[in-house]
């Protein structure tokens, strides 16, 4: 990972992020970033929570118990992730 003495903690930070994740931030605000507004940050915030809602149900969906069969609540448990249910 590439540092320097004059980065701050938050570049420092963004560097140590996956290489995925960084790929996929910066599609999202462009690099180098571009000044985004309060609405912008709070939709890709948004967003991203709710792709990581939709992984964790699909994740809750496709589990099995030790005999291979599907959980009998799995689609509840998902539909609840979907909802933001806590």
């Amino acid at each position: 990972m590439v540092t320097d003495r004059t980065a701050s903690s938050t570049t420092l930070a963004f560097r140590a992020m996956p290489k995925d994740i960084r790929a996929y931030v910066k599609s999202v605000v462009g690099d180098p970033p571009k000044p985004m507004s309060t609405m912008e940050i709070m939709l890709a915030i948004g967003q991203a929570m709710a792709w990581e809602r939709e992984r964790s149900a699909r994740q809750v969906e496709d589990m099995f118990d030790e005999d291979g069969f599907p959980l009998s609540s799995a689609r509840d448990i998902a539909e609840a992730i979907r909802r933001g249910d806590e």
